[in-house]
């Protein structure tokens, strides 16, 4: 009995195999984190030379940003139309603007 709880409690505590495995490569490049607190959109339209654009929300309202203006999560590179998003938004005189932008 000693010997199975040596055996059990030397054992890592993440020893189960991690579902899908097999397919990490492809996961890697669709991976969105949903466990996060971030509001969930897509970047609806992207002007990099302007460095502003319009996140299309989970509830379908559209959100201005500038990139000077927000703090950015993740490689500013991968800022463009149609990527998956996270976001905090506050209220302005202006209406809705992002203030943090994560990007997956």
């Amino acid at each position: 009995m000693n010997d199975i709880h040596q055996h059990i409690e030397a054992r890592p505590t993440n020893w189960l195999p991690v579902p899908g495995e097999e397919d990490k490569e492809e996961r890697r490049v669709a991976l969105v984190d949903e466990h996060d607190l971030f509001s969930k959109g897509d970047i609806d339209s992207y002007y990099p030379k302007q460095g502003r654009g319009l996140i299309r929300g989970h509830r379908g309202e559209s959100i201005s940003f500038n990139v000077k203006d927000v703090l950015v999560i993740g490689d500013t590179q991968n800022i463009k139309s149609g990527a998956r998003v996270g976001y905090d938004a506050s209220h302005t005189s202006h209406g809705m603007k992002i203030t943090r932008l994560k990007v997956y």
